[in-house]
């Protein structure tokens, strides 16, 4: 782990970070178990949440060749995320300090006054959770703009599909691998869209197109690229107690 890294990860307070190597696996993974340890830490009624898994992806913005890292902390059980300002949302967002997105919409965004109190406030993005309608058009959108090249491969224990996404109105495209995971990523591809200032450097705004377990495992076309490095071990422990409800 880089020096920056590890002062992020260290920087962060009332949490705690360990980096493994997670290795491709041939196998589609089963749902993770809800082991005791894992339960023992999980509290929501009482402020307290553990995530046991980070994805990390890797970006590039080819217009001002930005290059750079997003970590997206992850209890897989429930799919709640966890964005550090640090590691994702950076200086979008100057008060918030780490924000978690539930798969049901609730957002908790966390941060310090210019007084100096922390406070957290809670959100409610929509979202998060389509209409009827809305999954209709989704999924008569992938069947339109999403042909499959056939190609295929083993990430992280998922199965990865190759994909070529066309833009009917400009006639552009961008090449696509999506994976089926077990754990809900729409809390990832709805960040953007919540009450707050928080932006994410690259988007990942695909619920118009991409159902609730298909996470995006590569991107890249003109504008930028986008790759997952890593789904992997990386426990973090959010005691949210020390920041007061503004709800």
């Amino acid at each position: 782990m880089s020096k920056i890294k590890l002062l992020i990860l260290l920087a962060t307070i009332g949490t705690w970070s360990v980096r493994s190597t997670a290795i491709a696996q041939t196998k589609p993974a089963a749902k993770p178990a809800t082991d005791a340890y894992r339960n023992a830490q999980w509290k929501p009624e009482k402020g307290k949440y553990y995530f046991s898994h980070a994805l990390i992806y890797e970006y590039t913005r080819k217009r001002d060749e930005t290059k750079g890292e997003i970590w997206i902390f992850i209890d897989p059980v429930t799919g709640t995320m966890c964005f550090q300002r640090e590691s994702s949302f950076g200086a979008t967002d100057d008060m918030n300090e780490l924000i978690l997105a539930l798969p049901n919409g609730k957002m908790i965004a966390c941060g310090t006054t210019e007084s100096g109190k922390k406070i957290q406030a809670a959100f409610q993005n929509s979202s998060v959770k389509p209409e009827p309608d809305e999954v209709k058009d989704q999924q008569q959108t992938f069947r339109e703009q999403c042909k499959p090249t056939g190609n295929k491969r083993p990430e992280f224990g998922w199965e990865s599909q190759e994909y070529v996404l066309s833009y009917l109105k400009t006639n552009e495209s961008t090449k696509l691998w999506v994976a089926e995971v077990p754990f809900k990523v729409y809390p990832l591809y709805a960040f953007d869209e919540w009450e707050g200032d928080a932006q994410l450097p690259v988007s990942f705004s695909y619920i118009y197109l991409l159902g609730p377990n298909q996470l995006v495992t590569e991107s890249d076309d003109q504008y930028g690229s986008l790759k997952l490095l890593s789904y992997e071990p990386n426990p973090l422990f959010l005691d949210l107690n020390q920041y007061a409800k503004q709800y």
